[in-house]
């Protein structure tokens, strides 16, 4: 189930080339866009699909708290980390 498409080459390559502040957006967006994905999984009933939906986000959410900085983010930092930690079971 892995994306291939000329938007997700997009998005890679220009993650590369992003600021601290633009790589914590974009892996917001990317959690966002997973549970959206995730819903119309479940609403259309394919389980397969709303399990690897989540589990992504999951894997993304554990990468947005391994990469905060605390000592720069400052109160930022602390705000995502406690948001972040909000989702956990």
């Amino acid at each position: 189930m892995t994306n291939n498409s000329p938007a997700s080459t997009y998005q890679q390559l220009a993650a590369r080339g992003a600021s601290p502040v633009g790589l914590v957006v974009s892996l917001y967006d990317t959690i966002l866009r997973d549970f959206r994905r995730a819903q119309a999984a479940l609403i259309a009933g394919d389980v397969e699909q709303r399990v690897f939906e989540l589990n992504h986000a999951l894997t993304v959410i554990a990468h947005l708290q391994s990469v905060l900085n605390h000592d720069r983010g400052g109160e930022a930092a602390k705000t995502l980390t406690a948001s972040t930690k909000s989702l956990a079971p």
